[in-house]
C-alpha cells in the first residue's frame, strides 16, 4: 500500500520530525500547528538517521501489531483464554485499520497509545501493589495520547470534571488516585502548551485546526454533510481517476467565506473560522444536528460525503464495521440494564469512550476517528459476554 511520495497528511509529520532535530516545531519565521507533536517525535530517531520512507511505514505494522498483543494481555484479565482468543484475532483481521498503515500518518501509533492506556489503567485500579507505578504509566500514556491526537485533550478535561466532581460528592479513594492520573497527563503536555503559548499569546493553544474541522462541520447548505474539505475544496479530487472532482460545488457554497479567510494567518483563520461556525450553528441548528448524526454514519461506514460518487471500496467497510456496531449497541443496552453489576473499571473506560465519540460527532469526523477506539469496545463487550450475558447455541437433536 505504500507509495514513494507523499500524500495528505504524511509530509507535514515528517517535516515536524526534521524541524525538532534543528530545535523547533512550527516552521521559523511562520505559526504552523496544525497538529501535535507526539508522532513527529517518535518519528525524529528514524529521521535522524536519514532511513527511507518505508521504514516510517513498517513501524506502523509495528504498532498494529504489539496493539493485538495488548489487548489480548488487558482482556486475559477480565475473560477466558478463548474468548480472549477470539477477541484480539478480531481485531488482528479488522482489515479496515491496513490502509492507514501504509501511510505515514498517526493512527497505528495512537491505536497502540490507547491499547496500551486502557492495559495500564486496568492494571492501575486492580493491582494494589504496583498501584502507584501504573498510576504514573497511566497518565504518561494519557498525555502522550493527548499530544498525538490533540482530540483527546478535550476528553480530559470533561474526565478532569467529572473526577473532580465525583470524588468531592463520593469521597471514593479511587476517584483521588484517578485526578492525580489525570493531572500526570495534562502536566506532560504543559512544555508543548508554554511552546504555543510563546507563540500564540493563547493559553491552552492545542493545534490551530479545530476551527476548520467546527466550521466545515457547521456547513448550513444541502448536499453537504460536514466533511472536511480544504481552502481550494480539492479534499476529494484525485482520489479516483474515474471520479471527476467536485470542487466546483464546495466553491459556489464557501468561496464568499475564503477569500475572507485566505487574508487570515493560521492563527487568525482558527478564529475566524470558529466565529462562523457558530453563527452557522445559531442560524442553522437543525442542519448542524443533521451534519453530527452524518459524522456517525461517515465514522462507522465510511457514508456520507458531500457530493461526491459511490465507491466499491466503501461496501468493504461495512462488514466489519457492522460487526463492531452490534458490538456497540448491545454493549450499551447490557450496561444500562445491568449498570450495579458492571465492574467500576469497565465503566470508566465506557465513559473515555464515549467522551471521545461525542467529541468527535461535534466536529468533521472520518472513520479513522473511530478505529482508533474499537479496542476498548471489543474489551467492553467481551467483559459483558463473559460477566453479564450468556449466549448459548444449541441445536435440535434429530
Amino acid at each position: 500500500m505504500h507509495k514513494n511520495s507523499f500524500e495528505g497528511d504524511e509530509g507535514r509529520y515528517y517535516e515536524y520530525a526534521q524541524n525538532l532535530l534543528h530545535g523547533f516545531y512550527s516552521p521559523k519565521g511562520g505559526i504552523y500547528l496544525w497538529n501535535g507533536p507526539g508522532y513527529p517525535i517518535v518519528l525524529m530517531p528514524l529521521v535522524a538517521m536519514h532511513l527511507p520512507v518505508i521504514c516510517l511505514v513498517i513501524l506502523n505494522a509495528i504498532f498494529q501489531y504489539f496493539s493485538v498483543v495488548v489487548l489480548f494481555k488487558t482482556l486475559s484479565i477480565f475473560v477466558s483464554r478463548n474468548k480472549a482468543l477470539a477477541f484480539s484475532l478480531f481485531w488482528a483481521c479488522y482489515y479496515i485499520v491496513f490502509k492507514e498503515m501504509g501511510r505515514v500518518n498517526t493512527e497505528p501509533l495512537t491505536i497502540l497509545l490507547i491499547a496500551l492506556f486502557q492495559y495500564s489503567m486496568v492494571l492501575f485500579l486492580t493491582d494494589q501493589q504496583k498501584n502507584k507505578k501504573y498510576l504514573w504509566l497511566s497518565g504518561l500514556l494519557f498525555g502522550f495520547l493527548i499530544l498525538t491526537k490533540v482530540m483527546f485533550a478535550y476528553v480530559l478535561y470533561v474526565m478532569l470534571f467529572v473526577a473532580f466532581v465525583a470524588g468531592f460528592i463520593f469521597k471514593k479513594a479511587a476517584m483521588k488516585k484517578i485526578l492525580v492520573m489525570l493531572l500526570i497527563a495534562f502536566t506532560c503536555t504543559l512544555p508543548y502548551l508554554f511552546y504555543t503559548y510563546q507563540l500564540t499569546g493563547k493559553p491552552l493553544y492545542w493545534a490551530s485546526t479545530g476551527g476548520s474541522s467546527f466550521y466545515w462541520a457547521s456547513t448550513p447548505y444541502e448536499g453537504e454533510f460536514g466533511d472536511w474539505n480544504n481552502e481550494t475544496f480539492t479534499t476529494y479530487c484525485g482520489w479516483d481517476s474515474l471520479i471527476p472532482c467536485n470542487s466546483s460545488f464546495f466553491a459556489k457554497n464557501h468561496e464568499a467565506d475564503f477569500v475572507v479567510f485566505r487574508k487570515l494567518n493560521f492563527i487568525e483563520q482558527d478564529e475566524a473560522f470558529k466565529k462562523k461556525a457558530i453563527e452557522n450553528i445559531q442560524q442553522h441548528p437543525v442542519k448542524y444536528m443533521k451534519n453530527c448524526i452524518a459524522n456517525i454514519g461517515r465514522m462507522i461506514f465510511g457514508v456520507p460525503q458531500s457530493f461526491y460518487f459511490q465507491r466499491f471500496q466503501t461496501l468493504l467497510r461495512i462488514p466489519p464495521n457492522a460487526i463492531v456496531f452490534t458490538f456497540l449497541l448491545f454493549s450499551c443496552i447490557a450496561t444500562i440494564v445491568f449498570l450495579k453489576r458492571i465492574s467500576f473499571i469497565i465503566l470508566y473506560l465506557v465513559m473515555f469512550l464515549f467522551f471521545y465519540l461525542g467529541g468527535s460527532v461535534l466536529i468533521c469526523s472520518e472513520q479513522r476517528q473511530f478505529y482508533v477506539i474499537v479496542p476498548i469496545i471489543l474489551l467492553w463487550t467481551a467483559y459483558l459476554l463473559q460477566h453479564i450475558i450468556q449466549v448459548k447455541i444449541s441445536f435440535p437433536k434429530k
